[in-house]
C-alpha cells in the first residue's frame, strides 16, 4: 500500500488497496467507523459522538415518521454495500428500503447486485470526506441521499451512475418536511431529549 494520508479529523485514506485487502481490513464482524472504497482507494473513519447523536436524531426522525404515515420501510442501518464488480463498496450512516424492499430475496442477507441497493441512505458529513463518496452511492445504485453537512440536510437524488443532484424535496419520501431537520438540531443543541424532539416533530405534522 502506498500514500498513506493522516488527516486532522479522523480521516484516513489508504491508496493501492486490493480488493481482498479492503475486505480483510474491514473483516467479518461489527467494527468501529465507517469504510468507503472506491477502485483501489479506502478511506477509514472513526465516528465521535457528534456524529451518532446527529445519525440517531436524522434516522429516528424518518422512522418515526414512516410510522405515523403508515409507510412500510425495511431500516438496513449502516450495513457494507458491497459491489466487487465496480471495486466500489460503502456504509452509509443508515439506509432505508422503502419503495423496493419487497425485492429483498432474504432482508437478512443482502447481496448486490443480487438484490437492490437501498432507496434512501444518510450520510452525516462533519469532516471534510477524502473520497467522493456521492461516485459510490451513484455506482452502486442509492437511489437518494439524504447529506447533513454544516447544521443542514440536503436532499440529492441519483442523476446517472456518476453523480447526484440536488433536489428541494424528497423522491424517496414525498411529503417528509425537510425542515424539521434543522428544528430538531437546534432542539438538540438546546439540550432536548430525543422523546421530547420527536413529540414536537409529531405535534408539528398536525399543524
Amino acid at each position: 500500500m502506498t500514500g498513506i494520508i493522516n488527516l486532522p479529523e479522523r480521516r484516513v485514506q489508504l491508496t493501492g488497496v486490493s480488493w481482498e485487502a479492503y475486505l480483510a481490513i474491514m473483516g467479518e464482524d461489527e467494527h468501529d467507523g465507517r469504510f468507503a472504497y472506491d477502485e483501489g482507494v479506502l478511506e477509514i473513519m472513526t465516528v465521535g459522538p457528534e456524529h451518532e447523536f446527529i445519525k440517531a436524531l436524522l434516522a429516528r426522525l424518518l422512522e418515526h415518521y414512516t410510522y405515523i404515515r403508515g409507510i412500510d420501510i425495511r431500516a438496513a442501518g449502516n450495513f457494507t454495500m458491497l459491489r466487487k464488480d465496480l471495486e466500489k463498496g460503502i456504509e452509509a450512516d443508515a439506509c432505508y428500503y422503502i419503495q423496493s424492499g419487497d425485492q429483498l430475496q432474504n432482508p437478512r442477507e443482502i447481496k448486490l447486485p443480487r438484490d437492490p441497493p437501498p432507496d434512501l441512505a444518510i450520510e452525516v458529513d462533519i469532516t471534510n470526506p477524502t473520497l467522493d463518496k456521492l461516485r459510490i452511492y451513484a455506482a452502486i445504485g442509492v437511489g437518494e441521499l439524504w447529506v447533513y453537512k454544516n447544521d443542514h440536510v440536503e436532499v440529492m437524488t441519483r442523476k446517472d451512475e456518476a453523480s447526484y443532484e440536488r433536489v428541494a424535496a424528497s423522491v424517496a419520501l414525498p411529503g417528509f418536511p425537510m425542515d424539521a431537520f434543522e428544528t430538531a438540531l437546534e432542539q438538540q443543541e438546546k439540550g432536548w431529549s430525543d422523546n421530547q424532539i420527536l413529540r414536537a416533530f409529531e405535534e408539528s405534522l398536525d399543524q
